[in-house]
């Protein structure tokens, strides 16, 4: 099954400028279909077939692999182009804007705990690494708000501390507080009560230097 992130997004580099980016996904293993009547007779036995061939797949050692590509075009006006690079509904010319390797996704373990590593998943268009931005999709943006809003009712305020949304390396924010609220970022010396600056009450305080370098992680799971 092929992937897309439908939408494009940006890329900024350090120095300020964007490109217009849009990601696929190809399957590995090829892309292969059934006909109406092979649907209806597999379903008609197992509805969940493709969900039991995908778990037993894994754990049998089978991964499922994808190969992640990623398309760029300069983010200014394009009136060369007979659509809107923008609209959702529309693909780049792949002549035009070649796909370029950038990664691979492999699935290679399955959940172990169906409510903790499924059901408390939130996916969002707005859950950003430094370097990726929104563009001008209006989609995108409507997107961006709707999801987040609904995961903070659906799951709960502080939706992005659970483990399954949270990044491998923990965030230092100014957030205080909220239902099931459980980690309070605090420096030496520092008011727990107190998440702003200039205080006298011993508030926050900007770091004296810069964080260390970025160095690559690879995700697994």
């Amino acid at each position: 099954m092929q992937g897309s992130g439908v939408h494009a997004y940006k890329w900024v580099n350090h120095e300020g400028k964007a490109v217009l980016v849009k990601y696929h996904f190809e399957p590995k293993q090829g892309i292969r279909n059934l006909t109406q009547e092979q649907a209806q007779a597999i379903q008609g036995e197992n509805f969940n077939h493709a969900t039991q061939d995908l778990y037993e797949a894994i754990e049998q050692g089978d991964y499922p692999e994808w190969e992640v590509y990623a398309q760029i075009m300069e983010d200014d006006a394009h009136p060369h182009l007979d659509f809107d690079p923008l609209d959702p509904t529309k693909l780049w010319y792949k002549d035009d804007y070649p796909w370029k390797p950038i990664g691979r996704m492999v699935l290679n373990k399955n959940p172990e705990n169906y409510f903790a590593e499924v059901e408390q998943v939130a996916f969002g268009t707005g859950v950003l690494v430094d370097g990726l931005d929104f563009s001008d999709d209006k989609l995108l943006q409507g997107r961006t708000f709707s999801y987040s809003d609904t995961q903070r009712y659906r799951v709960g305020p502080n939706y992005l501390q659970l483990p399954i949304n949270a990044p491998k390396k923990h965030v230092a924010t100014n957030q205080r507080d909220g239902q099931m609220e459980y980690h309070v970022d605090q420096g030496k010396g520092q008011n727990p009560h107190v998440n702003y600056e200039p205080s006298i009450l011993g508030g926050k305080k900007e770091a004296k230097q810069d964080g260390k370098d970025h160095t690559l992680f690879f995700c697994r799971g």
